[in-house]
């Protein structure tokens, strides 16, 4: 299959080398590279001109999503690989995704990010060694792709007004998915398809990002809850109702440790059960992690995994909440405007 790539990029110097020299040491190499330069100030342009890549100058800002639209409408091939700027694909990543394509009968195929790739944070590792473990559960038939690394035919490319708020549309991935298997469409994650995600996170970007998610998670499954056209499942992307369930376990352990302080035998004795609950539910991820990585990395991976899971509990919890007062907002104003 002919395909091209597209590659959205914003103020990507610092990563969209590494990226374009990755896609040039593939086995399999696309018939156009386009990046769609989104309004970047840095070396973004320059970089993607010395690589011979096709240019798509936008200013737009409101995410990659809106930016892989935009360049969608340039590509002159069937079908379409998305890859972000601040990704290294393997040698063999494109001819995976074509062969996934022609021998499972797929309308997208979407992958996962390398656990091992050394970003240079602890925030940073601790995230890719996350989303592989979520997702390479996920392998076979699902109902999302992962903006990292996915691929579609191009006629079966549905564009749309993603679920936006003053965080931007980090979620629109998910969301496309979901559209996508409305219709019908058959969406393959390869777990052998793998990538090197190099986003180098500090604390205070994780700290945004996995909070913000779980707020936009909630926020798309309003929308689509109301539509009634999608059916509920036990896993929602990057989320299943055992890490719900793990996330509000360790929220009622932090409110009971609080709590203990005023009656400490029976609310203490519920936190530590609460806690244990949690660890037993994310052992095997973090014996996985012990197993691989050094002690200091251990450690701090079985601090951050439960205050994680509180942040993630409270950004879905902020998002069902403000989507809710949103909405009845609307009706209160509509119903004044009737009056």
């Amino acid at each position: 299959m002919s395909f091209s790539l597209l590659i959205p990029a914003r103020n990507a110097a610092a990563t969209l080398a590494r990226c374009l020299e990755a896609v040039r040491a593939s086995t399999l190499l696309p018939d156009e590279i386009l990046v769609v330069n989104d309004g970047s100030k840095d070396a973004t342009r320059a970089i993607a001109e010395r690589f011979g890549c096709r240019i798509i100058d936008i200013d737009l800002g409101r995410g990659p999503m809106e930016a892989r639209f935009a360049g969608s409408r340039f590509a002159s091939f069937p079908m379409v690989i998305f890859v972000d700027a601040d990704v290294c694909v393997r040698p063999e990543t494109f001819r995976k995704i074509v062969d996934t394509f022609e021998k499972k009968k797929a309308d997208a195929v979407t992958g996962i990010l390398a656990r091992e790739t050394v970003t240079g944070t602890f925030w940073g590792d601790y995230k890719n060694e996350y989303m592989n473990w979520i997702f390479s559960k996920r392998a076979g038939e699902v109902d999302f792709v992962y903006g990292s690394i996915w691929a579609i035919r191009k006629e079966c490319l549905e564009i749309f007004n993603p679920v936006a708020h003053a965080f931007g549309t980090l979620v629109s991935d998910t969301e496309l998915g979901l559209r996508l298997s409305r219709l019908g469409r058959r969406i393959i994650l390869e777990p052998d398809l793998i990538v090197d995600h190099l986003r180098p996170h500090s604390f205070k970007s994780l700290f945004k990002n996995d909070f913000v998610i779980p707020f936009l998670f909630s926020l798309i499954v309003l929308r689509y809850l109301r539509s009634g056209s999608t059916r509920i499942r036990k896993r929602f992307s990057h989320a299943s109702l055992g890490q719900v369930a793990a996330g509000m376990a360790v929220c009622a352990s932090a409110g009971f440790a609080i709590v203990a302080f005023f009656e400490p035998r029976p609310f203490g004795f519920l936190s530590l059960a609460c806690l244990l609950a949690f660890y037993s539910y994310w052992a095997p991820f973090l014996l996985s992690i012990g197993r691989r990585r050094s002690v200091l990395f251990f450690a701090g991976s079985v601090f951050w995994t439960p205050l994680d899971a509180c942040l993630m509990m409270c950004g879905m919890m902020t998002g069902f909440f403000w989507g809710v007062c949103r909405k009845v907002g609307k009706w209160g104003i509509r119903l004044c405007l009737r009056k």
